[in-house]
């Protein structure tokens, strides 16, 4: 059976290798579209669907849809809502008109 001797002046160092650069942030998500209120065209953090709708307010009515018979709604909200739902912490919001 052999046992491993330091030798005398003998060091060993690791080196982690060059690694590959760090991903970008992708745990910001931005949505852009039509809302009933809020500031337009100007990129604002919310961080709950409650906040949204205090800000942006309810859907609002786009055109009204003959073969619904009902108004077809902006998809804003729903989205926002959905990434919260879905475990989303932040997102950047911009209303368009």
């Amino acid at each position: 059976m052999s046992e491993a001797f330091p030798l005398a002046g003998v060091r060993f160092e690791a080196v982690p290798a060059p690694g590959v650069p760090p991903l970008p942030r992708m745990d910001v998500a931005g949505f852009v579209g039509f809302a009933r209120s809020g500031p337009i065209g100007v990129p604002v953090a919310v961080e709950d669907p409650l906040r949204f709708r205090e800000l942006f307010g309810t859907d609002a009515d786009l055109a009204w849809d003959d073969a619904a018979g009902a108004f077809a709604r902006t998809n804003l909200g729903p989205a926002v809502e959905a990434f919260f739902a879905n475990g989303g912490i932040r997102a950047w919001v911009v209303r368009v008109a």
